[in-house]
C-alpha cells in the first residue's frame, strides 16, 4: 500500500555551512563548538526547506535570515543541547541563483546596532516549485550478507562495459527519491560508441584531483576505486553492475547448469534469522532482471531459484532459453578511498557483498576512514549486504538517493562525526533473512557523534531507522517511516537526541504485534536526554514507547520528555498490553525516579472504542484510561482528540486516514 507524499519538498542534497564572526554577547551561552546550520543546497522558489541548527547555546533564540532580511523567516529557540529543527519556506520572488540563509542573535540577547552573523549556509534557488509530488519507485527484492571483513577483497578484472539499449528520442524519467523543479531540456547524448569501450577506472585514473569526470551513458560492469579528490558524474544511463551476463548453458536432470563458475566471493560470516542459511548465501542470479532465491546446494531448484553446485557453477531453476541472465561476480559497485569525493547521478545494481560491506563502500579497510564524501541522487539497489556503507569519518552526505533491495541495510555505518542523510528514498530492504536483532531494516548506524537524518522516506524494511551504541547530538525532523515490518524509528542506548515533525505510521506489525513495548513507531531503548515532540504517530503496534533495561553502556535514562505528539492507536483484538505511550523498566534502574526529569506533556490520543480495562498507557506500570495516566509525570495536559481533529492533522501530516487491517 502505498501513499503519496505531502507537499512538503523532499531534501535532495544537503550542505553544512559554519561561520562564526563573534561570540553570542551573553554569558554562559556560547557553546564551544562553533554554531552551524544544514540546509538544502538547492530548492526552487516558494518551497518549504528543513533547516538544522547545531551547537547554538542552551535555549538561545536565534532569528534566521534571507539575504541579510528577516521578512518571513522563523525566530528559533535552540534546546538544552544547542540544537534546533525548523521549516523555511524559500521566498516565492527569489531570483533564480546563490542565496546565503544565516542565523543572527535576537535583539533581546542585548546586542545593538548590526546583529553579528553566527553561521551561515549557502542555498541555490532552481525555478519555482513543483505543485505535484514525485512518485517514488516500488521496491524491489535483492540478495544475502555477513560480518565485518578482516582483510580487503581482491579486486577482480573489469571486463568491457557494454553500452545502454537504444536510447529512444527523448529521455524516459527514472524514478528520484526527491521532487525537484521541472529541469530544464538537455541534449540527449551524443558520445561515439567507442565512450562506451572506455572503463570508469580508465577514467578516473586519467583525471586530475579534483576535476570532475562526467561518465556517458553506458551499462558499465566493473568495480571502481577512487582514490583521489574528483566529482563522479553519471549522465542520465550511466549504470555500474557488479553483474556480468552469462550465456552458456547446458541442460541437465535438476536444471540448466553454467558453463562459467562463479567466483570464490569475500565472505567473513554473518548471522542469519533463525532456521536459515541464506544470509550466509552471497551469491546472485537475476533473470531479465529479477532475483533468482538462492536454495540449498542439496536441493533441486524450482522455477525462480538457483542453486551452486560442487564446483560454483550455477544451476538454474529456470530455462535461460530467451532470457538475459546476470550473475553477480563483483562485492562492489565503487570503494571511495580518497576524502572529497562526489558521486552523483548513477544507477547501480547487483553486488556479491559481504553482511556489512556495501556495494558503494566510503573509507573502511585498505582506505582507512575517509571525509567528506557526497553520494547524491543515484539509484542503488540489489547488494548482498549493504547498498551503502560508510565505515567512519567526518562530514559525509548522503542525499536524494533511492536506495532498495539490500540484503541486510539499505545504509549502515559506524564511527563518524558531521553526518547527514536527507531526502533519500530507502525501502524493500532486509532480503535475504539477516537476524532482524542484530542488524537488518533500511538504515542502521552506530558510534556517530553529530547526526542529522532529515525528510527521508524509510520503508517496507524489517525495520526503519535504527541508530545502536553512542549515537549521539543526533536530530530526526521531517522523516517518513511506515510500513516496516519491526519499529519505524528504533534509538537504541543513544545520547542527546531530538525528534521531530516525523510522520511515522503502520509499523511494528510483523513481529507479532505489540509486546512490551517493543512495537513502537517510535521506540528509545536505553537511551537518555531525548527531547521528543511533534511527531505524527498512527496505526502502530504501539505508540512511543521508552524502555529501560540494565546496559554496562549506558548513561542513566534521564531527561527525556515526550511532548506535543499526535498519537493514533487501532489495537488488535486481544492486544492487551499495546501502549499508546509506554514507559516500562524491567530492573531497579532511574527512569521513574522524580530527580530523572523524565516527563510528557500535551500529547494527543485517539482510541476507535471507549475505555474499557484493556492496557492503554504505562508509567511504572499500566493505566487502561487517560485520567489515570495524566496524573503521572508523563501525561501531563494529556487528552483526546475528535474524529475531526485527528482526521485534519492526520491529513496535514500525509498520513493515512484510517489504519490496514492487522
Amino acid at each position: 500500500m502505498s501513499h503519496a507524499r505531502p507537499a512538503a519538498l523532499q531534501l535532495t542534497a544537503l550542505a553544512i555551512a559554519g561561520l562564526i564572526s563573534g561570540s553570542l554577547g551573553m554569558t554562559g551561552t556560547a557553546s564551544a563548538a562553533s554554531p552551524t546550520i544544514a540546509v538544502v543546497a538547492s530548492a526552487p522558489a516558494g518551497a518549504p526547506v528543513s533547516v538544522a541548527g547545531r551547537s547554538f547555546g542552551s535555549r538561545v533564540k536565534v532569528q534566521l535570515t534571507w539575504d541579510g532580511s528577516s521578512a518571513g523567516m522563523p525566530l528559533v529557540q535552540a534546546d538544552r543541547r544547542g540544537t534546533f529543527a525548523t521549516t523555511v519556506t524559500i521566498p516565492a520572488i527569489a531570483e533564480p541563483g546563490p542565496h546565503q540563509l544565516a542565523a543572527v542573535p535576537t535583539q533581546r540577547a542585548g546586542l545593538t546596532g548590526a546583529r553579528t552573523v553566527l553561521a551561515t549556509a549557502g542555498i541555490t534557488v532552481v525555478g519555482v516549485a513543483a505543485p505535484t509530488p514525485m512518485p517514488t519507485a516500488a521496491p524491489t527484492r535483492s540478495p544475502t550478507p555477513t560480518a565485518t571483513p578482516t582483510s580487503a577483497p581482491t579486486v577482480a578484472p573489469t571486463p568491457t562495459p557494454t553500452a545502454t539499449p537504444t536510447a529512444a528520442p527523448t529521455a524516459t524519467p527514472t524514478p528520484t527519491p526527491s521532487p525537484s523543479a521541472t529541469p530544464s531540456p538537455t541534449a540527449s547524448p551524443t558520445a561515439a560508441p567507442t565512450d562506451c569501450g572506455r572503463t570508469i577506472q580508465a577514467r578516473v585514473d586519467a583525471a586530475a584531483a579534483g576535476s570532475t569526470v562526467t561518465v556517458p551513458a553506458c551499462v558499465y560492469r566493473e568495480r571502481v576505486s577512487v582514490t583521489k579528490p574528483l566529482t563522479l558524474l553519471g549522465s542520465p544511463g550511466a549504470e555500474i553492475r557488479g553483474s556480468d551476463v552469462w550465456t552458456a548453458w547446458t541442460a541437465s536432470g535438476s536444471g540448466w547448469t553454467s558453463t562459467l563458475a562463479v567466483p570464490v566471493l569475500y565472505n567473513p560470516g554473518s548471522t542469519c534469522a533463525s532456521g536459515t542459511s541464506r544470509c550466509a548465501w552471497p551469491e546472485q542470479v537475476f533473470l531479465d532482471g529479477q532475483p533468482q532465491l538462492q536454495v540449498a546446494t542439496t536441493a533441486t531448484p524450482a522455477a525462480g531459484q538457483f542453486r551452486l553446485d560442487g564446483s560454483r557453477h550455477v544451476v538454474l531453476g529456470s530455462s535461460p532459453a530467451g532470457h538475459t541472465v546476470e550473475v553477480s561476480v563483483r562485492e562492489n559497485w565503487l570503494w571511495i578511498g580518497a576524502s572529497d569525493v562526489t558521486v552523483r547521478g548513477f544507477t547501480m545494481r547487483h553486488a556479491a557483498t559481504w553482511a556489512q560491506g556495501g556495494g558503494l563502500q566510503v573509507g573502511g579497510y585498505w582506505a582507512g576512514a575517509v571525509n567528506r564524501a557526497t553520494i547524491a541522487d543515484n539509484v542503488l539497489a540489489d547488494a548482498h549486504g549493504r547498498d551503502i556503507s560508510l565505515e567512519g569519518g567526518t562530514g559525509h552526505r548522503i542525499t536524494g538517493n533511492d536506495v532498495s533491495g539490500a540484503g541486510c541495510l539499505g545504509i549502515g555505518g559506524s564511527g563518524g562525526t558531521d553526518w547527514v542523510i536527507s531526502g533519500n528514498h530507502v525501502h524493500g530492504n532486509a532480503t535475504e533473512d539477516f537476524d532482524v536483532g542484530m542488524e537488518s531494516g533500511g538504515v542502521k548506524l552506530l558510534h556517530t557523534d553529530g547526526l542529522v537524518m532529515a525528510d527521508n522516506e524509510v520503508d517496507h524494511n524489517s525495520r526503519g531507522i535504527w541508530t545502536d551504541t553512542d549515537v549521539r547530538n543526533a536530530t530526526f525532523s521531517g522523516n517518513r517511516l511506515h510500513d516496516n515490518a519491526n519499529n519505524g524509528l528504533f534509538l537504541e542506548s543513544d545520547h542527546d537526541l531530538t525528534v521531530v515533525n516525523n510522520a511515522v505510521w503502520e509499523n511494528g506489525w510483523g513481529t507479532g504485534g505489540a509486546a512490551w513495548a517493543w512495537g513502537g513507531g517510535i521506540t528509545l531503548s536505553s537511551s537518555d536526554h531525548a527531547d521528543v515532540h511533534d511527531n505524527t504517530v498512527a496505526w502502530n503496534a504501539d505508540g512511543i514507547t521508552v524502555i529501560s533495561q540494565s546496559r554496562t553502556d549506558d548513561a542513566p535514562h534521564v531527561e527525556i520528555n515526550i511532548h506535543a505528539n499526535t498519537i493514533a492507536m487501532a489495537p488488535r483484538s486481544g492486544d492487551t498490553n499495546a501502549f499508546a505511550t509506554g514507559w516500562v523498566m524491567d530492573w531497579s534502574g532511574v527512569l521513574f525516579t522524580p530527580a530523572s526529569n523524565n516527563r510528557g506533556a500535551d500529547n494527543r490520543y485517539w482510541y476507535g472504542s471507549a475505555e474499557g480495562g484493556t492496557t492503554r498507557y504505562a508509567w511504572n506500570g499500566n493505566q487502561s484510561t487517560l485520567a489515570a495516566f495524566a496524573a503521572t509525570p508523563a501525561g501531563t495536559r494529556a487528552s483526546y482528540l475528535t474524529a475531526g481533529e485527528l482526521a485534519s492533522r492526520l491529513a496535514a501530516a500525509g498520513v493515512p486516514g484510517s489504519p490496514v487491517a492487522h
